[in-house]
């Protein structure tokens, strides 16, 4: 309005710039209506489909932020159509989906990284934008038809392929590496297809896409598959000063989490300054309107919370759970499925470290596949994994159906197993622990003490001091129901 009611007509390029940028800015800043004035403003008064596309990709966005992710797909559908890609289905069949995937493994099967790595620059427009709405299409699609998210990535990837890439493209080269490992179990593909995404956003030096490469590659399982996890931390946290300063809210975000998830999971902070830290990020995620993230985030807020304030094995913890109720008010339904199975595993965790292990199992039992059918791509599943091992010779060693719960722990034990043979090195002490207390309930008490002590070392040596504060615990619980040693214990 400050250059006038007939802005349009007497400065169409310099009003549509200006729409675009206060747009961006009330996204970010979590200005909804002054988002929406202005994208209507676009979308009414630019001439081209290329001139409103900065609008459509911040609408997208915003959408996505609010967990509307059926409107999402059924928007993105309709710009895909007006950028001439007509025949996108908003229910591929199985079929088709298998069909897009062996047609992109035939293609690539003939590349190799570095060929990828100088494929041709895409110069057509729309081509570019359309590969950008897929890019937004595949996350959304991740939490309500994965079916869809395959078919979207596969599309995406063939279009790099056969135009050139762009932008947008290093992402979807991530999630390609990704079906590879988690669908075809090749993990050196995954790597490689992460390193080509990281080479490739080096070579367009595109600071708005970055924060999404980088949460792709760092923050995922995808990098554990051949690093240590502590050192995705500063990655992370680089992903997220990138993204404030460009304006991508929203990855900024998710990276900073995924940072403070990484602390947690590898011990890396002391709990007293990481809950200060979640409790402003939480004011952070709220103030900018970022309410999936915020649910995500919320779970770990409790737990840590919990973990920090309770002074004893004897405080009752009924109170003290993460409540499924206040954080999932506010989400999704679509999302608070997601959001249900990250309380469970915390909670199994809260449950086993204060000797609730019958509402542990009970959680263990109730989000079991939180730690199976998705174990490939989600960080937090190794360590339900393992906890539910812990939980089920617990239980063997009371004496409580000791059988089945031995058949639970050797499950969970050969699943970290086989990470570890994959090139992880982050769960070799979680494997060990789970020998000592296996051999413990067998009564194997020589076994057990080797095992206790070496798990003690390796989670010394990888840096993770919870697992070997546990490890000590339970060596010593084992020497006074053993042998009474008190030395020892």
């Amino acid at each position: 309005d400050f250059i006038g009611r007939d802005c349009w007509s007497k400065s169409y390029s310099l009003s549509l710039e200006l729409s675009a940028q206060a747009a961006q800015a009330a996204y970010c800043s979590g200005r909804t209506e002054s988002m929406q004035g202005h994208l209507n403003r676009i979308l009414s008064e630019a001439l081209s489909i290329e001139e409103k596309m900065r609008a459509y990709m911040i609408k997208l966005r915003y959408l996505q932020s609010e967990e509307k992710y059926d409107e999402v797909i059924k928007t993105g559908i309709r710009v895909l159509a007006k950028l001439g890609m007509g025949n996108i289905p908003r229910s591929p069949s199985w079929i088709r989906v298998i069909c897009e995937i062996m047609k992109t493994r035939k293609i690539l099967k003939t590349r190799t990284t570095e060929s990828l790595k100088v494929l041709p620059v895409l110069e057509n427009e729309r081509q570019v934008f359309a590969i950008g709405v897929l890019d937004i299409l595949c996350t959304s699609s991740y939490y309500i038809s994965p079916k869809l998210d395959l078919f979207f990535v596969m599309k995406s990837v063939q279009m790099s392929l056969k135009y050139g890439v762009c932008k947008y493209s290093p992402a979807q080269f991530v999630a390609y590496g990704m079906v590879c490992g988690v669908i075809f179990g090749e993990t050196q593909q995954t790597n490689n297809f992460a390193q080509l995404a990281l080479a490739l956003s080096e070579r367009f030096d595109a600071k708005e896409t970055l924060p999404e490469i980088v949460f792709m590659v760092y923050g995922t399982r995808l990098h554990e598959w051949t690093h240590e996890m502590r050192s995705s931390a500063k990655p992370l946290l680089y992903g997220y000063q990138v993204g404030t300063q460009c304006g991508e809210v929203d990855f900024a975000m998710i990276n900073l989490v995924a940072c403070d998830l990484t602390l947690w999971l590898t011990g890396s902070r002391k709990l007293g300054s990481l809950l200060s830290d979640l409790e402003e990020h939480c004011n952070m995620l709220k103030r900018c309107g970022q309410r999936s993230t915020l649910s995500l985030t919320l779970p770990l807020l409790r737990t840590t919370r919990v973990l920090s304030e309770v002074s004893g094995y004897e405080t009752p913890l009924s109170s003290e759970y993460v409540d499924e109720e206040e954080v999932c008010h506010c989400v999704s339904k679509v999302h608070a499925v997601l959001i249900d199975r990250y309380i469970k595993s915390f909670n199994l965790q809260l449950s086993y470290l204060f000797g609730d292990y019958i509402e542990a199992n009970r959680l263990g039992n109730s989000s079991r596949d939180f730690g199976i059918s998705i174990l490939q791509d989600n960080r937090l599943a190794p360590r339900h994994i393992f906890f539910r091992g812990l939980t089920s010779l617990a239980l063997a060693s009371e004496g409580r159906r000791k059988q089945k719960h031995l058949r639970v722990a050797r499950r969970m034990t050969r699943h970290l197993e086989k990470l570890t043979k994959e090139g992880c090195v982050d769960y070799v002490h979680m494997i060990q622990l789970l020998g000592a207390e296996n051999a413990a309930v067998r009564h194997k008490n020589k076994a057990a003490v080797e095992q206790f002590k070496t798990a003690i070392q390796s989670a010394k040596r990888g840096g993770f001091i919870q697992d070997r504060a546990l490890a000590h615990e339970r060596a010593g619980m084992f020497h006074l129901n053993s042998d009474s040693d008190t030395f020892w214990a």
